[in-house]
């Protein structure tokens, strides 16, 4: 005890009243979050996990730039865009599988028609 004032805990850096071990025991990045993160951390903290962190999309042809914390719903408005595309390509399938079939019928009624026109041609012919 220091008079009436609790022993600072060293061991916990986060409770430490002492600015010079806190110095060396913590750090922080002036560009990112201010999180106080042990200093042998804090390369993986800005490189992995801080929320401040400007990271580049990774969906092809996108190029923006934007904060960790924002990518999941960034990320998510990608993926609503490709459902809502896929629903429409789907929708494109199935009404040109629909105009295909319609086609293929005509071809068929005219192949029928030709057939005709050629055996009556064949037999007038005779």
């Amino acid at each position: 005890m220091y008079g009436n004032q609790v022993k600072p805990r060293h061991n916990q850096a986060s409770q430490c009243a002492c600015q010079t071990h806190r110095e060396r025991l913590l750090g922080s990045s002036p560009d990112h979050c201010q999180a106080l993160v042990p200093a042998e951390k804090l390369t993986d903290h800005m490189s992995l996990y801080c929320p401040e962190q400007m990271l580049d999309c990774t969906v092809p042809a996108c190029n923006q730039a934007l904060r960790r914390k924002d990518l999941q719903g960034h990320l998510l408005s990608h993926i609503t865009r490709l459902t809502t595309t896929v629903q429409h390509l789907s929708e494109e399938v199935v009404d040109g599988k629909k105009k295909l079939s319609a086609a293929n019928e005509q071809v068929d009624t005219l192949a029928i028609q030709l057939r005709c026109l050629n055996d009556k041609f064949t037999d007038q012919q005779q």
